[in-house]
């Protein structure tokens, strides 16, 4: 055989095995073509990869209150800053900073969200707004 022919038989069985691997790696993700439609649509959103409903909440009443930076109450935060979080709120915590983006979470910020289930401990501060998850306050 030429090198030529073995040259293309390499070059087919290296697609073939790409193709089958990405195929492994849809099934095995979930991987939905609506996801890579919307990719760049900025009012979808991506109910497949975001399991909370605070989460769309959260952006929901950020967005309608324009708001350009908040932070979680510490209560949230377990006292210790993002390190003590259990698996939901840690998942809420980081959904939240980059499903919000390029609203910023920022340690000092006087935009309070407080959780109903978690805290009221900001009674005197300002109620922004509500829903029924969070509560937007400014302190």
């Amino acid at each position: 055989m030429s090198s030529k022919k073995i040259y293309n038989i390499v070059r087919i069985l290296l697609i073939l095995i790409t193709i089958l691997l990405l195929n492994y790696l849809i099934n095995i993700s979930h991987f939905k073509l609506d996801i890579l439609k919307n990719l760049f649509n900025k009012e979808w959103e991506p109910k497949y990869s975001i399991y909370r409903p605070e989460v769309f909440e959260i952006k929901k009443i950020l967005t309608n209150n324009k708001i350009i930076d908040f932070r979680f109450t510490d209560n949230f935060l377990n006292k210790n800053y993002r390190f003590n979080l259990d698996g939901q709120n840690k998942y809420i915590y980081y959904r939240v900073i980059a499903y919000v983006y390029p609203i910023k979470h920022i340690k000092e910020s006087n935009n309070f969200i407080i959780f109903k289930n978690i805290d009221e401990s900001h009674n005197s501060c300002k109620i922004i707004d509500e829903t029924s998850y969070v509560k937007l306050v400014k302190c």
